[in-house]
């Protein structure tokens, strides 16, 4: 977890941009979930922690960490993109995401 942070803190250092407490809480939700969340589920998750955050912090802190190479971002053909940390996302081709719960399944 440090490792990850730390890792965020020197990509935002380089690109002009400080660690927020919106943006490590947006993390720290990512790492705890273990699993493919929806910016729709991360505002939710983050929401209940701190009613200052917006919609447009999420994706825009998203969007960071994806940069950065700190989440994956997962795009399926019926489902809305999701994001989840790189050592728990495995091969696309042979699983997906439940529309309902945001797990990887096996594909059938």
């Amino acid at each position: 977890m440090r490792n990850r942070l730390d890792a965020f803190i020197a990509y935002l250092a380089a690109n002009g941009l400080k660690l927020t407490a919106q943006r490590r809480l947006i993390l720290t939700e990512i790492e705890e979930a273990r699993r493919c969340l929806s910016p729709e589920e991360v505002f939710v998750r983050v929401r209940s922690r701190d009613a200052r955050v917006s919609m447009a912090t999420v994706y825009r802190t998203l969007k960071l960490l994806a940069e950065a190479g700190l989440v994956r971002e997962m795009s399926y053909r019926d489902s809305p993109r999701r994001y989840v940390l790189p050592e728990n996302a495995t091969d696309h081709a042979a699983r997906h995401v439940c529309p309902s719960c945001g797990r990887l399944e096996p594909s059938t």
